[in-house]
């Protein structure tokens, strides 16, 4: 139920705001998609052109996790976060 399917959806307008803010976005982005989400399944391919920071980057499938990948793989998911965290030079 948040994730706008039509154009009237009430969620488009910040979701609108919220690509506008990504495809601007230059610093390092890495996803960590499920291989099993019913949701958002293939998104991380569509999303990688579209978020500078994101391209080329190594981004992960986790196995298992289902939509609410945080909750259900949160230490592979922390793991990936530290991972990026250590790949990234300061600036």
């Amino acid at each position: 139920s948040q994730v706008p399917m039509l154009p009237d959806d009430p969620a488009v307008p910040g979701n609108t705001r919220a690509w506008e803010v990504l495809a601007g976005w230059e610093k390092p982005w890495v996803f960590a998609f499920s291989d099993n989400d019913p949701v958002s399944a293939g998104m991380d391919r569509k999303m990688e052109p579209l978020i500078p920071g994101a391209r080329g980057r190594d981004h992960t499938r986790i196995r298992g996790g289902g939509h609410f990948l945080q909750e259900g793989r949160a230490a592979e998911v922390a793991e990936r976060i530290i991972g990026l965290v250590r790949s990234t030079p300061p600036t």
